[in-house]
């Protein structure tokens, strides 16, 4: 009871983010079900293929509810989706359920080791940037910054492709091994962290700056303490929860939405490659789940981040009551 009346402001906080969370997931899922029902194309036809026949035709899309009225055919897809029953491939006849199982170790493997990455390497150069304004290393952290969110995933994944499997032999380049080993992972986590990287250096190194230069540093400098106590207790402990606000914010997008390029390219089997094909298909029952599951971990994602913050630091708990 007495963390309940000590956590009000935190609870009440958290339970408008999965509110409105959910509001925004649903209505998400409604317009991705609409946008892919009105795309060209008939996928009836093409699961049909040569066996098509009008009466054929009909009998189809009658078994996949598809001669309902489209807010019919959602209400039908979300009740079938809230018990986890997400039908079956069009081209393959799989339970869709099933191919996402399948691939969601893989994708959350790749997703996890590559936001890990871009962490580790992007707040110590931001703050090492920050603590050396216009050096040799601030200079060349940015300019690696820009380079790296001038380059497309693809293209930077080819890149180390070449100079590390082809030129170099060192690291494989396609599947996850068997069994699963770090070394097919390196290349494709490498690449998802890179552009990830370069944005959160700059913002570290942007918000360090800022931190750095406020009354309070100076006042702790002025009674005597250690520069590294100053920099990593107080100046990165406040500049912190703006920088993991910013990384929850962009994480599963760009954690996700990244996987797709980089396992098309890698060969990763993972969600990223099962929507990949699923668009050149047109296979749109495989689509929504996708698309469904990418808002849900988005949203989640921004509100872990946020109550990370809010422990973090007090005066976000201070707002929430």
């Amino acid at each position: 009871m007495k963390f309940f009346k000590k956590n009000r402001g935190l609870l009440n906080y958290l339970s408008k983010r999965l509110f409105w969370g959910l509001v925004i997931v649903f209505a998400a899922s409604f317009i991705t079900f609409s946008l892919l029902h009105l795309a060209p194309g008939d996928p009836v036809t093409q699961m049909l293929g040569y066996r098509f026949t009008p009466e054929l035709y009909a009998e189809t899309r009658a078994l996949l509810g598809l001669d309902q009225p489209i807010h019919m055919q959602y209400a039908i897809y979300m009740s079938k989706f809230l018990s986890f029953d997400f039908g079956r491939s069009i081209l393959s006849g799989q339970a869709i359920s099933g191919m996402i199982i399948a691939r969601l170790p893989a994708t959350l493997t790749l997703g996890i080791a590559g936001l890990i990455l871009s962490i580790a390497i992007a707040i110590p150069i931001g703050v090492y940037s920050a603590v050396k304004p216009n050096k040799e290393v601030d200079t060349l952290t940015r300019t690696g910054s820009f380079l790296m969110l001038s380059m497309p995933p693809f293209w930077w994944a080819l890149l180390l492709i070449f100079v590390f499997a082809l030129s170099l032999g060192l690291l494989p380049v396609q599947g996850r091994g068997t069994p699963p080993d770090i070394q097919h992972l390196i290349l494709p986590a490498i690449t998802l962290a890179s552009a990830q990287a370069a944005i959160t250096a700059r913002l570290t190194r942007a918000v360090m700056l800022e931190e750095l230069s406020k009354d309070y540093i100076r006042t702790a400098r002025a009674k005597g303490l250690s520069e590294r106590t100053v920099i990593f207790k107080h100046a990165l402990r406040n500049a912190l929860p703006t920088i993991l606000i910013d990384i929850g914010h962009r994480a599963a997008i760009a954690v996700i939405g990244g996987a797709v390029a980089v396992e098309v390219v890698f060969a990763w089997p993972g969600m990223g490659r099962l929507m990949f094909q699923a668009i050149v298909d047109r296979d749109y029952l495989v689509i929504q789940p996708l698309l469904f599951i990418m808002a849900l971990v988005t949203v989640v994602s921004n509100i872990i981040f946020d109550l990370i913050c809010a422990f973090l630091d007090p005066r976000i708990r201070k707002g929430m009551v």
